[in-house]
């Protein structure tokens, strides 16, 4: 039996900024979410600088990897008894097009729980990249004209979980 030592590195060097206290300007297609809440308590070694300006976050041209991952909560009444979804997405607002993957999340009615016509959905908004943009998260569409959406986030309950934003800074 041979045995290779391999020089491939075993370790990465990763920062992450956490976001949270989402809203929305609007509860309408192409409405910016904004962050009001930076959490540091995580473990502040692994903060790193980036600019952010409550809605919209400059990738910086360090060379480094930066992946966005969002996810927002459907926070409002069940009076109509709606079984819809709200689509939100990161918009690069440098080249004005959509980036990443469509995210969706349904209104909590068990019925409609992870999916999006009879498909099960992502509801994490993501995007990776190391090009020096600006990118903020929007709303891209709803299945109901928003009905019965009052928020796009939520205080933690047993419920739901409230909206966040990851952002992880590799290399």
């Amino acid at each position: 039996m041979s045995y290779f030592v391999s020089s491939f590195r075993k370790s990465a060097t990763v920062g992450l900024n956490i976001y949270e206290t989402a809203t929305a300007a609007s509860l309408a297609d192409d409405a910016v979410i904004s962050w009001s809440t930076t959490k540091a308590s995580h473990a502040s070694s692994y903060n790193f600088t980036m600019t952010f300006s409550g809605s919209s976050f400059t990738i910086p041209s360090d060379g480094k990897t930066h992946m966005f991952e969002a996810s927002l909560t459907w926070h409002g009444t069940f009076s109509s008894g709606v079984n819809g979804e709200i689509s939100y997405q990161w918009y690069d607002t440098t080249n004005s097009q959509w980036v990443g993957n469509v995210a969706t999340q349904t209104s909590g009615v068990a019925s409609s729980e992870g999916r999006s016509a009879g498909v099960v959905a992502d509801e994490v908004a993501r995007f990776v990249s190391s090009s020096a943009i600006n990118i903020e998260l929007r709303l891209k569409s709803s299945s109901n004209n928003y009905t019965d959406l009052s928020a796009v986030d939520s205080p933690a309950s047993v419920y739901f979980s409230p909206a966040r934003c990851l952002v992880y800074k590799f290399g």
